[in-house]
């Protein structure tokens, strides 16, 4: 069950996120990237690349291959076999492309998604609530680090939660489990997920198969 919050300070406000705010977002998500998700965000981008480079190899071999071949079955086969995989190193390449820009940048293009804490006249904290058809998301929460230990955060998640008609999830390291549990999350396993939600948190559950890391799922259903 869901813990009562303490109230904002009086200084403080939660608003929703507008254009002037981009590039404060902007900071606060780098800066949540650098502290907690920086490892994850590599190994990301190296299993991309080398995946990449992979399917390229294939087709350099598959060039050859038909250029070795004379038979005009074997020929058509390595042909049809060539534009599958250009295709699909086109589509991955296109994948890490847009994963490099919005990793640092995808507050300045999603800024509604976002609402603010605000206090003293200037945002000191953030998170953003996507939705989906059948679920809602939860990421990026922040606050400065001046800020924090006073329920900021806290009262973020509960102003966005009450907001929710459908299941909100959200991915954390196990030492959040406690902070999320207390507002009213459980953790699930990955095949409780729908696989809406599972395509959803796919690289996490990849970073755990190729590092070991343990991320934790956790849901609110109101």
């Amino acid at each position: 069950m869901a813990e009562r919050i303490v109230s904002l300070p009086s200084c403080c406000s939660i608003r929703p996120a507008q254009l002037a705010d981009q590039w404060a977002l902007q900071e606060f998500v780098l800066k949540l990237i650098w502290t907690e998700a920086l490892a994850f965000d590599l190994r990301m981008l190296a299993y991309r690349l080398v995946r990449l480079v992979a399917l390229g190899g294939a087709i350099v071999l598959e060039l050859w291959l038909l250029e070795q071949t004379t038979t005009q079955p074997g020929r058509w086969f390595l042909f049809l076999l060539l534009l599958y995989s250009c295709g699909v190193t086109f589509f991955s390449g296109c994948t890490l492309l847009l994963y490099l820009l919005l990793i640092p940048t995808e507050p300045l293009f999603n800024w509604s998604l976002y609402h603010v804490v605000e206090c003293n006249g200037l945002p000191v904290g953030c998170a953003a609530l996507s939705c989906y058809s059948e679920f809602y998301v939860l990421y990026h929460l922040f606050v400065s680090a001046n800020w924090r230990q006073q329920s900021l955060g806290a009262c973020l998640v509960q102003h966005l939660i009450q907001k929710a008609s459908q299941p909100v999830y959200l991915v954390c390291k196990p030492k959040l489990q406690w902070f999320y549990t207390r507002l009213g999350f459980h953790p699930v396993t990955w095949k409780e997920l729908a696989p809406p939600v599972q395509a959803h948190f796919s690289d996490f559950e990849l970073d755990r198969r190729i590092s070991g890391a343990t991320w934790k799922v956790m849901c609110y259903s109101p």
